[in-house]
């Protein structure tokens, strides 16, 4: 049974710094964001529960 829900997190860093997204709560889980211009973003938790811009130039290096 899947135990996560939705909430409203604030966004930090990257194109959509300060904004509010719902995401779901899972753990190991992320998000990607866009907007009708064609921005996109990935976000994800930080150890601290920080939701923050996952920057693909410096992703798993």
């Amino acid at each position: 049974m899947d135990e996560s829900s939705i909430i409203d997190v604030q966004l930090h860093g990257g194109p959509f710094d300060g904004l509010t997204a719902p995401v779901n709560d899972a753990p190991d889980t992320w998000t990607a964001i866009s907007d009708p211009n064609g921005v996109a973003a990935r976000y994800e938790p930080d150890t601290n529960g920080v939701w923050r811009w996952v920057n693909p130039a410096f992703r798993d290096q």
